[in-house]
């Protein structure tokens, strides 16, 4: 993505920067016309384009309309590409405009052949029978052999001795997620002898995302106590998004009668890639391994014993033992004692509960 907006304007229609919902965000603006896509008219994708840019650079506005009244030929562009065309998140737009709003961006991009386009969507909901010529770029889980080509890559020498730590210590799932596959490297490349565990590392990288936030939230309990709460609510509900509303009264019991913002504490989490916004009245953990360690840590308290037995007793079930499996592999290692957790598991599984 660097390289394609390098010297060129990016026209960013964003459904991803959400706020609370007590003032207009951008996000929440631009939101507000993709739901009105379907009023009618010629153009309306191109109309949105410009209308969003105007306020905040006029001139701009006035280069990409004229460019938008242009078309490409078949034997060469009629105008060098200048602008980079980002729509994020086009699976939160309602399915009917969604797909009205598909098939004026591939009219769009016919007709501007020498402009760039970079759409974001969930597999899913990706209208790919509409956007025939797209490239598409699936995000996936590492495999070994790119585990491994990525630590040569970084280090030739000790590659092959960090690759047999991860496989010892049982981290090829995690290692399979890049952003902690990185933190595993820098971590073992400095102190070789670590014994590198899953709840280490997973608490090496929650460290290092709370380092983003401001240090009134940090530094105190307010960032990490408000995570863990979201990640116990979320896990609890069996519901990988918490509605806004949810969130942020979730927030509020964190914060009782101390005095700082809940939509600054919210805007923070999301600019450090803790959470992220789905649409625009729903939030979620970016990382599940993070929600699932946070959520242990919850539960790694006095209360642990009121919530363990049905926990285990859930698991019986294919889908619930997938969606507690991590939390449960992450409060064996945190649980002072975990022998209850132990002894629980051991009779679920002898009496055929797993």
């Amino acid at each position: 993505v660097d390289a394609i907006l390098e010297s060129r304007s990016a026209l960013v229609i964003d459904e991803n920067e959400v706020q609370s919902g007590w003032s207009m965000s951008r996000s929440e603006r631009c939101h507000d016309r993709l739901q009105q896509f379907a009023l009618g008219g010629q153009r309306r994708l191109e109309r949105l384009s410009v209308e969003q840019i105007r306020p905040h650079a006029p001139t701009l506005a006035d280069q990409l309309s004229l460019r938008l009244r242009q078309t490409d030929t078949p034997f060469g562009v009629s105008h060098p590409s200048r602008f980079v065309f980002l729509l994020d998140d086009l699976h939160s737009v309602p399915a009917r405009s969604r797909l009205e709003l598909a098939h004026e961006l591939a009219a769009l991009a016919t007709r501007l052949a020498g402009e760039r386009f970079l759409i974001t969507s969930t597999q899913e909901e990706f209208p790919g029978q509409i956007l025939t010529r797209a490239q598409i770029f699936v995000i996936q889980p590492l495999s070994e052999r790119q585990i491994l080509t990525y630590l040569r890559q970084r280090h030739e020498e000790s590659a092959q001795r960090i690759f047999a730590q991860i496989r010892e210590h049982h981290l090829l799932r995690l290692a399979s997620d890049p952003s902690l596959l990185t933190l595993i490297y820098e971590l073992l490349v400095n102190d070789p002898q670590l014994i590198l565990t899953r709840n280490l590392l997973i608490q090496h990288y929650l460290d290092q995302m709370l380092a983003r936030v401001a240090p009134r939230y940090s530094q105190g309990d307010a960032a990490r106590a408000s995570l863990v709460a979201l990640a116990w609510q979320s896990r609890w509900s069996h519901r990988e998004q918490l509605e806004l509303e949810e969130l942020f009264h979730t927030l509020s019991q964190v914060r009782r009668d101390r005095d700082y913002s809940l939509e600054e504490l919210y805007e923070l989490l999301s600019q450090a890639g803790l959470i992220t916004g789905v649409g625009l009245r729903t939030v979620r953990f970016a990382n599940p391994i993070l929600q699932a360690y946070c959520a242990a840590v919850a539960r790694s308290s006095g209360t642990t014993a009121t919530y363990l037995p049905e926990i285990v007793a859930m698991c019986a079930s294919p889908d619930y033992l997938s969606w507690w499996e991590d939390v449960l592999y992450a409060l064996a290692g945190l649980l002072h004692d975990p022998t209850p957790l132990f002894e629980l598991l051991t009779s679920a599984v002898r009496s055929g509960g797993s």
